[in-house]
């Protein structure tokens, strides 16, 4: 699995100096170019940026992609392979998964974020996620997966900003 703390610390620098000598616009378009650099990396995590009515805001990271129903729905092996390794590396059992979230699905990859609760985040929330990539192979070759993430997640990354 691959660590998004650097990413995301990256992020909070590059939202930061936007914040500070540029506004609220700033932070926002820097907020959505860090997405798009998080996306790339398949990171389980997004800024959200919330303005209000005086134009100052608070940015803060969030689980990536909206809750719906896994591909792995119509694979029971696939899925069962999935949480096999999600088991042995994280200690995750499937009764720990809260929702999964659908990021992208442009064949032959799927792009979702399994979140699980987790009594060894360090988030607020005690919720951990991880990015499963699911690879259809050529010629029905079966599938590949990927998981992305730290198994217990780190503080959620929140800071102001004003105009």
């Amino acid at each position: 699995m691959f660590p998004v703390k650097q990413s995301l610390l990256l992020g909070v620098i590059t939202l930061l100096s936007a914040c500070g000598t540029h506004g609220v616009d700033k932070a926002i378009r820097a907020a959505n170019a860090q997405n798009h650099g998080l996306a790339a990396e398949y990171s389980p995590f997004r800024y959200k940026v919330t303005v209000n009515d005086q134009g100052s805001g608070v940015a803060t990271t969030e689980w990536a992609g909206i809750p719906g129903e896994s591909i792995t729905a119509i694979a029971p092996a696939v899925k069962s392979d999935i949480e096999n390794v999600i088991k042995r590396q994280c200690d995750f059992d499937p009764e720990d998964l809260i929702a999964t979230r659908l990021v992208s699905a442009v064949e032959p990859y799927f792009y979702e974020v399994w979140e699980y609760r987790d009594d060894l985040s360090k988030r607020e929330d005690k919720t951990s996620g991880l990015s499963v990539i699911i690879e259809q192979l050529r010629n029905n070759g079966g599938v590949d997966f990927h998981l992305i993430g730290n198994c217990h997640a780190h503080p959620g990354t929140s800071f102001t900003f004003s105009n």
